[in-house]
């Protein structure tokens, strides 16, 4: 559940700082986070049991219907899609 004021205070920098750094390469904290969260969903949807509902729950989404969409705006396709077409040598 890392936000941007928790990144920026991470990173030594306040929120207007790492902006400003950012901006330089073209990027946001906000899509930064967002890559991290979803390489994370992407991580447990191919290598674990556990339900939709509980890797929203676990990436800080408010329920399954939250983070389906915004894993398909990401991805283009939905996260049980993306499961069935990437798990391989899933363990709990």
């Amino acid at each position: 559940d890392l936000n941007v004021n928790q990144a920026a205070a991470l990173c030594g920098f306040s929120k207007p700082a790492l902006t400003r750094r950012l901006v330089q390469f073209n990027t946001s904290i906000i899509e930064i986070l967002t890559d991290l969260r979803m390489n994370d969903a992407k991580d447990k949807l191919t290598k674990s049991f556990l339900s939709i509902s509980e890797i929203a729950i676990s990436l800080g989404y408010s329920d399954a219907t939250a983070f389906s969409r915004a894993f398909k705006k990401y991805n283009g396709q939905s996260p049980s899609s993306y499961r069935r077409e990437n798990k391989a040598g899933a363990t709990k």
